[in-house]
């Protein structure tokens, strides 16, 4: 299912699947290993259930050809998930990170999902761990920042097997959906809402007062289709309620939000 060069395989490097040595070194030849103890390629697995009983299974897998500087396959965050409790599986994986020359692992998933699957998990800029995987003979595995990232994926898309790379010269015709309400809400200054753009573009804010007044405009622009936490300026707006609006292509979502 993440057989990037097509030959039945996913090929992954020494480096990927072996472990320390007895001594708690770095085998002879070898630059580092990037396995967790005795776990295989594909661990961590998690589930997640929706009101309709679709079972979603998250889950680490080294990817073919993303290899870091010391030969070890970099990670992804994989799913697959089930519309009839687990009898059958959807054919293939989806991968739900898709960063190149990053290692994301202990993906996480909520126990419940709605209408979005809301994932947590690790991104780190070397395979492997520094706790299990290094060795203070050649220090193969540095002490580097590891950032715990969100997002959240909607779950039509994932059932029909949209999730995936974008082709960013596409035409952002797609839809912007709310994942949250703004926060903070009431506000003073500045509130934040996430959004998942279903194609590459730009998302346009429109703020109106109860009068149906257009008194406020931002935009963000060159945005990758997927997550993103848009903060809109309310800091020159008086205490009151507002709609705010998020156009993206032909689309467009209006919710409202307070001033304080």
């Amino acid at each position: 299912m993440f057989d990037n060069t097509g030959d039945g395989i996913n090929s992954l490097s020494q480096a990927t699947y072996s472990s320390l040595s007895s001594t708690g070194t770095v085998p002879t030849g070898m630059s580092t290993v990037a396995r967790l103890g005795s776990t295989s390629a594909m661990r961590q697995p998690n589930a997640s259930i929706d009101a309709n009983g679709n079972i979603y299974c998250a889950f680490s897998v080294p990817i073919e050809g993303d290899v870091s500087d010391l030969d070890a396959n970099f990670r992804d965050i994989g799913l697959v998930f089930s519309k009839d409790g687990g009898a059958t599986w959807s054919d293939s994986a989806q991968n739900l990170t898709q960063v190149i020359g990053k290692e994301d692992d202990f993906g996480t998933i909520s126990r419940v999902t709605d209408n979005f699957l809301h994932m947590m998990w690790q991104q780190d800029e070397i395979p492997g761990t520094n706790l299990q995987n290094n060795s203070s003979a050649v220090a193969n595995h540095d002490v580097v920042l590891n950032v715990i990232y969100y997002q959240a994926l909607p779950v039509d898309d994932i059932l029909n097997n949209r999730i995936g790379l974008a082709n960013v010269d596409q035409i952002n015709t797609g839809d912007v959906m709310v994942v949250n309400q703004n926060y903070p809400n009431p506000f003073e200054g500045t509130t934040n809402v996430m959004v998942w753009l279903t194609r590459p573009g730009n998302i346009n804010v429109e703020v109106r007062n109860m009068m149906g007044a257009l008194v406020k405009t931002q935009s963000y622009t060159n945005l990758l289709r997927g997550n993103h936490e848009l903060t809109i300026d309310g800091s020159n707006l008086t205490p009151g309620v507002y709609t705010y609006s998020l156009i993206a292509g032909g689309n467009k979502v209006s919710k409202t939000f307070i001033v304080k």
